[in-house]
């Protein structure tokens, strides 16, 4: 392509306060929503669920999902950087063919300690 050009942008950016990741079926453990289809129907995307160690939980306290070891891999990385997690919502209500269960794919957020 003739007219095409290349920029290398070279300013150094300060790191993000926060960073948003929407999960997906490898960052959530699908078999946790075997038990837990009748909680999971009383949500709806947007809804915003409490955020534990390996897991999030429905408003009221119960489990509703917990989150694969891919995804703490990754969240050890943001520690490391400084990073936590501390707020999750649901995103997307999906069913998982393999077993016709409703799954939640969350959004959760890092924020950045100082």
């Amino acid at each position: 392509m003739p007219d095409l050009q290349k920029f290398a942008d070279n300013n150094h950016y300060p790191p993000l306060d926060e960073i948003v990741m929407q999960l997906n079926f490898k960052e959530v453990w699908l078999d946790s929503f075997l038990s837990r289809q009748a909680t999971i129907l009383d949500l709806k995307c947007g809804d915003e669920l409490i955020v534990g160690d390996d897991e999030c939980q429905y408003p009221q306290g119960q489990p509703i999902l917990k989150f694969s070891q891919l995804l703490w891999k990754e969240t050890e990385k943001l520690r490391l950087l400084d990073y936590r997690l501390t707020k999750a919502n649901v995103n997307f209500l999906v069913y998982w063919y393999k077993e016709e269960i409703l799954v939640i794919l969350p959004e959760v957020r890092f924020r950045r300690e100082r």
